[in-house]
């Protein structure tokens, strides 16, 4: 009898896949966004290196 009406099975599988692809995207974007925050903390770590002033050789003197 369930065979010939598999309406709440079917729907509760469909169900369970859409939560799963939501959950598989939701984790590559928030490693995607984490990836990319990373690399931006590293150039403005490189430029804040890059901007910091040499001394200056008379000061050596």
């Amino acid at each position: 009898m369930i065979a010939a009406n598999p309406g709440a099975a079917a729907h509760l599988a469909l169900l369970g896949a859409v939560i799963v692809i939501g959950l598989v995207v939701y984790a590559i974007v928030r490693v995607r966004r984490r990836r990319e925050a990373a690399d931006a903390e590293l150039l403005n770590q490189q430029e804040e290196i890059a901007h910091v002033t040499p001394p200056d050789p008379h000061d050596e003197r």
